[in-house]
């Protein structure tokens, strides 16, 4: 019922026809019933719709006999209303398909009767208003017309009939242009599923009605013009089975623009009879006038003729029954008896045989007195086609009686007689990995272990299983077959009783659910394994002793794990190991054990493995694992199939091991593996617990042993003391306490020392107070915020312990710590490895796409610089280069921020940096903006990376841009700075000398509530798409990688000051600028050994190189280096290494090896970023270069040529 109301469906449920009212009964759409309730049905359809054959055919569904729903009665005979079997339980897929295919053959067999019985006969405007009503009471239309063209103005179109919300409305006029109604006209079927109203916006028809969807079919007269079209409107979306209107709309049409030119010929006729004989003949309905008393034929029309491909001439005057048209006799002779008779006859189908083939016709007699006798006058129409698409609506059926027979899961027929199957079908075959004629030789039992899972004999639980079946039952069990490669496969066989031919047959379903057996067996150990460890949590929770609390858990993990034994072993300070709790062991297992565990020669390698490692160890197969062959047999002899040790962490140590046995294969499964681990954490986690209370309540006894002599240094203890009664009120202060808080002891004693608490901590502090007293002697420790005498709120630690024997209303004392510096200290440094957490994700990220930059810069160079590629191919990878290029800005951004990057350290006068960036950064802030430099008159050497000050520069002052939108200034100051005073923030500079680097906006200033954030990765303020979020965390990267530090001031509205300090250097300076002029990149034909791990990099550096002349020697890490070193070391000239290499040995490592051998050997390291070296200062010596990845072509190859040319 779900799955069906899931659907939308309405369901009504009723275990007996009686129990539904005879309008809900014939209102239904399908029924779905057991075999014993449809005789009762049918018969309830007879009460309600007269006699079987005039009651409405409502689709019936049959549960087979003896499914759970119905008592086993005999399947019902075939007939109209039965349309299918539903085997059950069903399959909720099955079902629903079943139920929408029943419900919509019937309703397309509902809607083509009414239009044979209804719609079709009628005539004129009766037609058209039976056409819109059968739209909208069979298709659910919500609006529907007939409409004719206008006969002076096509644009326009004059509906005939109008449907709408259940009933005819007035005729009216409207335009077709702007209309789906245009697309139709003179065209063709349209049919706009969804959102017509949007396609069609000038439509006010089509807003009226609130449209959704819309069908239109066009009209067309018998020379094929135009004449109006039969549409429906639909304020649903139409998504399913809205193609199978079409033809419903094509056959309306078709007989509504032959009643519209019929309408239009009686009407012409009426106004001038002189006109009849030519309207008659080129009617488009076939027309025929036969006199009656001798049926001899008088008149035909052209559409006549056409039909039954004859001649005027060769027709009229001759009598009926000597045409070339061949009727059944028997339906002739009845009809020319009720003509005989004077009486009419409507809607006569007939199937009529001409020369061109055989034609299927519904034919209307009307006899009328023209004259002195009377005549017949017969119209024609073909319904051919409607009689094939009633065939094509029978032969669907089939085809879905077929999908159900040949259903995808597993079906064989079983002849009880003999004991084999009958029949199987593909699914079985690829279930059991046999032909069906190796299936046919065998029957159940063959195909099944000896003993099912319940310890039953398969073939006496198979005999019991057919016998309830023979019997009309339909048991649905679980089974396991074995296959023909001899593996257990596990079923759910559904078994249902067929008479056939005489023979008892038992046709079964088969459904492999061995994946299903596998994850509830995984799922029913992860549950048990939850349980375990909740049960655990709870001891831990309750139990204060730590032996009864290890055993406990053993207990628990055999009787609710389902373990066949559990020991936990704890090792002394030597490292022996110990069995100190057990379960699930008699005691001569638990000889063996402790022989094994505690013996002279211990031998369990698993438990050993996991106290010295502090990893679990896993033995998934006792019987055939090695390490176990020492107890393997004593373990075999009890059952245990695998085993597992976890180890126990106390403070940080392994400190012993919980070992699990099981009797199954078992420990394979990761997410067990996880809660068993987690289970030693709790009980390593409860024995540091019981071991801190221990030694708390020894501290406890030794506090009061020494009571009286802590007493007498009270007065002299630098923490504050003070002792309150059971409501807080003070009644000693230490002098400790005056000079941390400021207030004399006489001000405060008899007063309360809530007064002073901060109002949010007070709940806290009163909770610890009733703590304390209600718990005399246990120390109660709590934090809080107390005000100064000066007004400020400084941070305390208390521990507090009430000792109520030594005064009456209590005697509380508190030891006090101010800890409000420590605090604050702790934020900092929180804030410090948040940072760095990012970064290292950030230096990883960047990292991989230098690499990847790498092989796309190289690889779009040489296709960009081979001219046969046509220019547009060039042009498109010198697009992809600069790309890559700006992605590269970026990655270095990232690594500067991360302090990843391999800075390149030169000898700087901070004064020259700022000085050679003052003209870029006066055209980057716009000419609104007044850069102002004020250099200090010392020189301020630094030892630093040129190029990551220059982006510290350029990163500040494009923020200062930023915050500057309505212009202002921008000053850069240098100075030397001195600090020979302690500093108490932590991202303070040490004492020390400084260059001093102050640059100062006057913006709109940062909110205080940003400024905890500015520096991480990615925070920013700007609008989408206008900043990374990289700017100021590649500021704070670059100048901690430095050494260095930033301090930022800002106020709202006034501006915002960054000044970083970077370390001074007593060395001389050289020019920032003075870099060696580098030739053109040139090739050469030296031996190059490539060390790259990267594969994409190696193949693209490769590439460079021996196109560029060179010899290239390649190796993926540093052992195929110098294997290649050992083969062909006297013709290598340069080694290009990258610094991290997976093997464990890094690039510079590889370097000094080699060098080792050959102290002169040229060696140029390149990295994205090195995990070893990233943020150290290299130091290259002779002979030795860097190169940043991702490079480029040319920069590659003039590294290369410097390296072996300098």
């Amino acid at each position: 019922m779900r799955r069906l109301e899931d659907r939308g469906y309405e369901v009504l449920e009723a275990s007996a026809p009686d129990e539904l009212t005879a309008q809900e009964l014939v209102s239904l759409d399908c029924t779905i019933m057991s075999a014993a309730l449809v005789e009762a049905v049918r018969g309830r359809f007879e009460r309600n719709g007269g006699t079987r054959e005039a009651a409405v055919k409502v689709p019936i569904l049959v549960l087979p006999a003896g499914s759970a729903k119905a008592p086993h009665t005999a399947e019902p005979a075939p007939s109209s209303e039965v349309r299918g079997y539903i085997p059950w339980p069903a399959d909720g897929e099955l079902l629903l398909g079943s139920v929408e295919s029943a419900i919509a053959s019937f309703r397309r067999e509902r809607q083509l009767q009414r239009l044979v019985e209804d719609t079709f006969s009628r005539t004129g405007r009766d037609f058209f208003a039976a056409a819109v009503r059968f739209l909208g009471e069979e298709l659910g239309a919500d609006a529907s017309i007939v409409a004719e063209l206008a006969e002076n103005h096509p644009g326009r179109a004059r509906t005939l009939a109008y449907w709408r919300d259940g009933r005819l409305e007035e005729n009216f006029e409207y335009d077709l242009a702007g209309t789906p109604c245009e697309n139709v006209v003179g065209k063709g079927f349209c049919l706009y599923p969804d959102a017509v109203t949007r396609l069609f916006p000038e439509d006010p028809r089509l807003r009226h009605e609130g449209a959704a969807a819309y069908m239109g079919e066009p009209m067309f007269g018998s020379r094929g013009q135009p004449l109006g079209l039969i549409n429906a409107v639909f304020r649903r979306p139409l998504h399913h089975g809205a193609g199978e209107y079409a033809t419903l709309f094509r056959l309306l049409a078709t007989r509504a623009a032959a009643e519209l030119e019929r309408e239009r010929a009686v009407e012409f006729l009426a106004e001038n009879e002189q006109k009849f004989a030519a309207l008659f003949r080129n009617s488009p309905i076939p027309t025929v006038l036969v006199r009656l008393r001798d049926r001899v034929l008088l008149d035909a029309n052209r559409a006549w003729l056409e039909l039954f491909g004859l001649e005027y001439g060769d027709v009229v005057g001759r009598n009926t029954a000597d045409l070339p048209i061949r009727v059944d006799e028997d339906a002739r002779h009845r009809l020319a008896e009720k003509l005989a008779a004077g009486q009419s006859a409507r809607n006569v189908e007939l199937r009529v045989s001409t020369d061109r083939g055989e034609r299927w016709v519904l034919s209307s007699f009307d006899v009328v007195t023209v004259g002195p006798e009377p005549l017949v006058i017969s119209t024609v129409h073909d319904i051919t086609d409607l009689r094939a698409a009633q065939r094509e609506l029978r032969e669907s059926e089939e085809r879905f009686r077929r999908l159900i027979e040949y259903a995808p899961e597993a079906v064989v027929l079983l002849d009880v007689e003999r004991g084999k199957f009958v029949f199987a079908n593909r699914a079985a075959e690829e279930l059991f990995k046999l032909s069906a004629q190796e299936l046919l030789r065998r029957g159940p039992v063959e195909l099944s272990p000896e003993v099912q899972p319940d310890g039953r004999r398969s073939e006496e639980k198979a005999a019991e299983l057919i016998a309830r079946a023979v019997a009309g039952e339909a048991p649905v069990f679980e089974w396991v077959h074995r296959d023909g490669e001899g593996k257990d496969v596990f079923c759910e066989v559904r078994l249902l009783r067929l008479d056939l031919g005489g023979r008892v047959i038992i046709r079964g379903s088969l459904l492999d659910i061995s994946e299903r057996k596998v994850a509830e067996a995984r799922m029913h150990r992860l549950n048990r394994a939850y349980e375990v460890l909740r049960l655990t949590t709870d001891a831990i929770l309750q139990e204060p002793d730590a032996a009864r609390l290890l055993d406990a858990v053993c207990r628990t993990a055999v009787e609710v794990g389902r373990f066949a034994l559990a020991w936990v072993g704890l090792a002394d300070s030597g490292g022996k190991l110990s069995v100190v709790a057990h379960a699930g062991a008699d005691p001569e297992t638990l000889r063996i054990l402790r022989d094994l565990v505690e013996g002279p020669a211990p031998d369990c390698s698993f438990t050993f493995h996991a106290l010295d490692r502090g990893e679990h160890s896993v033995c998934l197969d006792i019987a055939r694992d090695e390490r176990a062959a020492g107890w393997r047999a004593a373990a075999l002899e009890r059952g245990y199939a695998s085993m597992a040790s976890f180890p126990i962490r106390v403070s940080g140590r392994v400190a012993g091991t919980l070992n699990l046995y099981s009797t199954e294969a078992q420990f394979s499964d990761a997410d067990e593996l996880r809660l068993w681990d987690e289970l030693a954490a709790d009980l390593g986690l409860a024995l540091e617990i019981h071991e801190r209370e221990r030694r708390r309540l020894e501290a406890e006894e030794e506090l009061r042993r020494n009571e009286e002599r802590f007493r007498r240094l009270i007065e002299h203890a630098p923490d504050m003391i003070h002792v309150i009664d059971n409501r807080g009120t003070l009644l000693f202060q230490s002098p400790s306490g005056e000079q941390a808080l400021g207030y004399a002891a006489e001000e405060r004693l008899g007063r309360n020392v809530f007064e002073l608490i901060h109002p949010e901590d007070l709940e806290r502090a009163a909770s610890a107070l009733r703590e304390a007293v209600e718990r005399p002697g246990k120390v109660v420790t709590v934090e809080y915020r107390l005000r100064h005498k000066d007004g400020s709120w400084r941070i305390l630690e208390s521990v507090g312990r009430s000792l109520p024997e030594l005064a009456p209303g209590g005697f509380i004392v508190i030891n006090s710590r101010d800890v409000t510096d420590n605090r604050r200290l702790e934020e900092q440094f929180l804030q410090a490895q948040k940072m760095e957490a990012v970064g290292r994700l950030a230096g990883g990220v960047a990292h991989d796409f230098n690499n990847l930059l790498t092989v796309i810069l190289g690889n779009a160079e040489l296709w960009e610089s081979n001219s046969q590629l046509p220019a547009e191919a060039r042009e498109a990878f010198r697009e992809i280069r600069e790309s890559a290029e700006r992605a590269a800005s970026l990655t270095r951004q990232l690594l500067a921020f991360s302090r990843r990057q391999v800075m390149q350290l030169r000898e700087l006068d901070l004064n020259e940096v700022v000085t050679g960036m003052a003209r870029m950064l006066r055209r980057i802030i716009g000419e609104d903006i007044d850069l102002g430099l004020e250099l200090g008159a010392d020189r301020l050497p630094i030892r630093a990376d040129p190029a990551m000050l220059e982006q510290v520069l350029l990163n500040l002052a494009v923020n200062a841009r930023d915050a500057m939108p309505q212009g202002g200034a921008l000053r850069i100051e240098t100075a030397l700075a001195d600090l020979s005073e302690p500093q108490a923030e932590l991202d303070e500079p040490p004492q020390g000398r400084y260059a001093l680097l102050r640059v100062t906006d006057t913006g709109t200033g940062i909110p205080p509530e940003y400024l905890p954030r500015i520096f991480e990765p990615f925070f920013t303020t700007k609008e989408a798409g206008k900043g990374t979020g990289l700017g100021l965390a590649t500021v704070y990267g670059v100048v901690r990688q430095h050494g260095g530090t930033v301090r930022v001031r800002s106020r709202v509205g006034q501006g915002t000051t960054f000044e970083i300090f970077l370390p001074l250097r007593k060395e001389s300076v050289t020019a920032a600028g003075a870099e060696e002029v580098r030739p053109r990149p040139k090739g050469g034909s030296e031996t190059v050994l490539l060390v790259e791990d990267d594969p994409d990099v190696r193949s693209t550096v490769r590439t460079i190189l021996e196109r560029s002349g060179y010899r290239v020697l390649a190796a993926s890490n540093a052992a195929e280096a110098q294997s290649l070193w050992k083969e062909r070391g006297a013709e290598i000239d340069l080694v290009i290494t990258d610094l991290v290499m997976p093997g464990g040995m890094s690039g510079l490592q590889l370097a000094q090896s080699l060098r080792s051998d050959r102290p002169g050997l040229k060696v140029l390291y390149v990295s994205g970023y090195s995990a070893d070296f990233a943020g150290r200062k290299i130091e290259l010596g002779p002979g030795e270069r860097f190169l940043q990845k991702p490079f480029t072509l040319d920069s590659l190859l003039e590294a290369v040529r410097g390296a072996l040319d300098g």
